[in-house]
């Protein structure tokens, strides 16, 4: 992991150091400590695991009671995202990480392994749904999805994770913080 790690400014922990691909969409919001170790982050490429931040900002008591979100590792950078699918609402924390697109310029990709819906890790925005070896969801999942989103599709959110002392660090987007 300590090759994935770069200097990261923050408002609130100027000793931090950035994980990832930086914070999404350039805004800015506050880091947050997870209660989660270094140790806990993926460490093999394609892996993808379930971090709980205790973060209020992230808590759904009926879908998310622990405000986790995913970190998955795709090409040595860690990417974090949250935890249910916008299509079809199941975990993402199967998904399948999978290299950029001409649709991506360059960033990588998550599909949810139940539904398909396909994401720009670094923007969160819905793509194309991967289709291929491994990924493209189910049978069932495509049903879910179909009955799921009958609107627009959505972004996930993505988050910036930073490291301090050996403790994870997100950094919240102001959009979702509780004033």
């Amino acid at each position: 992991v300590k090759q994935t790690l770069g200097k990261k400014g923050s408002s609130s922990n100027s000793n931090a150091q950035g994980v990832g691909g930086g914070l999404p969409g350039g805004g800015e919001g506050t880091w947050k400590v997870t209660g989660a170790k270094v140790a806990d982050l993926p460490n093999e490429d394609g892996d993808v695991v379930l971090l709980e931040t205790n973060q209020q900002q992230l808590i759904d008591k009926g879908t998310n009671p622990a405000g986790a979100v995913c970190v998955g590792k795709f090409d040595s950078k860690l990417y974090s995202f949250q935890v249910n699918c916008e299509c079809c609402k199941v975990p993402m924390n199967k998904a399948v990480l999978l290299p950029p697109s001409e649709e991506t310029k360059g960033a990588p990709r998550l599909s949810c392994n139940f539904c398909g819906a396909t994401y720009n890790l670094k923007t969160g925005a819905p793509l194309d749904d991967a289709k291929g070896d491994g990924v493209g969801g189910n049978m069932f999942g495509g049903i879910v999805k179909n009955l799921m989103s009958s609107q627009a599709r959505k972004n996930i959110k993505v988050f910036a994770l930073a490291e301090d002392k050996g403790n994870v660090m997100i950094n919240i987007p102001r959009s979702d913080l509780q004033l």
